[in-house]
């Protein structure tokens, strides 16, 4: 693993959440991954946790959009824990759901949840495919190639469940995306603000490995970054609120 000791990744997790704070922008990154034209920011609803107090950590973004509850990480080193992580966060925004919506988890009617997405975005040193999959099920300690995929419901009584080999209970999926300037370059282009966000990132690794003082490398990658008009409405209105991330 390749150490960053100036920049921390959690100001860069900080400053992701701050540029797609936006629920403008928010839909212009989601309309580049899915390739939908949302327009309306108001079919959004942002869900983000601000603290899960008992695993103290917070999520990046997450937010329900038709019939889908999306959440989106950013992580600037590969973790293939992320797919656990996901398992914690979206039980915690389930359960905010069923919460606000008083759906009755006791009734005998089927309850209608929105359908989870996981997306991660990655941009670290270590090298990385364009897209990578995780799965939960492959952090599971006893694996089976032998899985039956038959499925015991209400209406099966012919079925001997003796014979069924049972499904493991849960699956997290968990899709990572390299934004690594030179990876994904359609998304990219279709998402101007997630471009412009690697490069400045890019822009301030350059800097940190020819500067020894770290304001010094920062300040010099926002002038250069708003001389080419790379995160320039964001940098020119907040270059303190960026500095000190």
């Amino acid at each position: 693993m390749i150490n960053e000791p100036f920049l921390n990744r959690n100001h860069k997790d900080a400053l992701f959440r701050f540029i797609f704070k936006n629920p403008k922008d928010l839909l212009s990154l989601y309309n580049a991954l899915n390739g939908t034209d949302y327009m309306d920011v108001s079919d959004l609803t942002i869900t983000t946790l601000e603290d899960i107090v008992y695993m103290s950590y917070k999520n990046d973004i997450s937010f329900i959009l038709g019939s889908e509850m999306s959440l989106f990480e950013h992580q600037s080193t590969f973790n293939p824990n992320m797919p656990l992580r996901g398992l914690f966060y979206f039980s915690s925004l389930y359960k905010k759901y069923v919460a606000e919506n008083n759906i009755d988890i006791y009734s005998s009617k089927r309850a209608q949840i929105p359908i989870p997405r996981y997306i991660i975005f990655y941009n670290g040193r270590q090298e990385m495919p364009e897209r990578y999959m995780m799965r939960l099920s492959d952090a599971f300690v006893k694996k089976s190639d032998n899985y039956n995929s038959n499925q015991v419901t209400a209406s099966d009584t012919s079925i001997n469940c003796n014979s069924v080999k049972f499904q493991p209970a849960m699956e997290i999926t968990a899709h990572m995306i390299n934004i690594n300037i030179g990876n994904n370059a359609e998304l990219m282009k279709k998402c101007r603000l997630l471009h412009d966000y690697a490069a400045f990132i890019g822009l301030i690794r350059d800097y940190i490995s020819q500067e020894n003082d770290i304001n010094t490398a920062v300040t010099l990658a926002i002038n250069q970054a708003i001389s080419h008009n790379i995160l320039k409405e964001v940098l020119s209105v907040h270059t303190a609120e960026v500095r000190d991330m």
